[in-house]
């Protein structure tokens, strides 16, 4: 299972799930202006911490010999080095092997591999012999990267927090709306709401994915020749891309959390207006003083 279907299967029905849940607790207390501010503040929070827990969830960089570790003799991260120059590997060619030596290379020319052996059957693996860069006695390798370390445990507790906070952060949704159509009179509600929806896809949906793309950029350590401009990226730095990506998410959440911070003051000192305020009564309460009046 790819990355993209992981995280899409876990957080959109996560996401969907809170919203709804959101709402519906909306609707169940029918809580006033302030308790809705608190709800947003206390709830943003919440998923802003799970997901800075996620900085301490990952697994290490890769060996890869001449990308994220130097070959055995030399200190510079070179894919060329003196156990494969005479090979002239292909440029861009990626068919990573794991040697004896625990060291993934990029593909078995890097490796200084000289002769091949596969085999057949449902997992054909391919084992090559004589290869000049691996270090030891045994200088074979075989198709596929080395396993260095086992992240089964770590992406399971990866994609828990990442639903919880994911869950967390859309039970705002609902009451983001709420807050909107009770401080503003009757007139504007229509206005405020499409103000609001412009605004948002103005600064999420357009800058979004440009900065996530350039984080995807920039975190690319080896790709393939370029095709018509275009080229696909073989190997990311998984650090740097985890750091990156998940601080901008968790910076956009945490200005998220902020705006409704900064309001919620805002209000605390200006109550004396919104107690006069006949839009701040809450339905039920406007509901009573006009039964009483007739």
């Amino acid at each position: 299972m790819t990355s993209d279907m992981l995280i899409g299967g876990v957080c959109v029905p996560l996401g969907i799930a809170g919203t709804f849940a959101g709402g519906y607790l909306m609707k169940k207390y029918n809580f006033d202006i302030r308790q809705t501010l608190l709800f947003t503040i206390i709830f943003s929070g919440a998923g802003c911490v799970f997901l800075a827990a996620l900085f301490g969830l990952g697994c290490k960089v890769p060996s890869i010999a001449g990308i994220t570790a130097p070959y055995r003799g030399s200190d510079n991260l070179n894919k060329t080095a003196y156990c494969n120059y005479d090979c002239q590997c292909p440029k861009g060619q990626f068919l990573l092997v794991c040697g004896a030596d625990k060291v993934t290379y990029i593909s078995p020319c890097y490796a200084g591999c000289k002769h091949t052996n596969s085999t057949t059957g449902y997992r054909k693996i391919s084992k090559y012999t004589n290869c000049s860069c691996v270090s030891g006695d045994d200088k074979s390798a075989h198709s596929g990267s080395c396993s260095s370390t086992n992240c089964g445990g770590l992406l399971a507790l990866f994609m828990i927090c990442v639903g919880i906070g994911i869950t967390l952060l859309c039970f705002c949704q609902a009451p983001v709306y709420v807050v909107l159509l009770r401080v503003l009179e009757s007139g504007d509600k229509a206005l405020g709401i499409g103000l609001m929806s412009f605004s948002s896809r103005l600064l999420g949906y357009v800058p979004g994915p440009i900065w996530f793309g350039l984080i995807l950029d920039r975190s690319c350590i080896y790709k393939a020749p370029a095709c018509h401009g275009k080229a696909l990226c073989y190997l990311y730095n998984t650090y740097g891309l985890r750091m990156s990506y998940i601080g901008l998410s968790l910076a956009c959440s945490m200005v998220y959390m902020l705006v409704f911070i900064v309001t919620f003051v805002w209000m605390e000192f200006n109550t004396g207006k919104y107690e006069k305020d006949p839009i701040m009564i809450e339905p039920l309460e406007l509901d009573r003083e006009l039964r009483r009046e007739n």
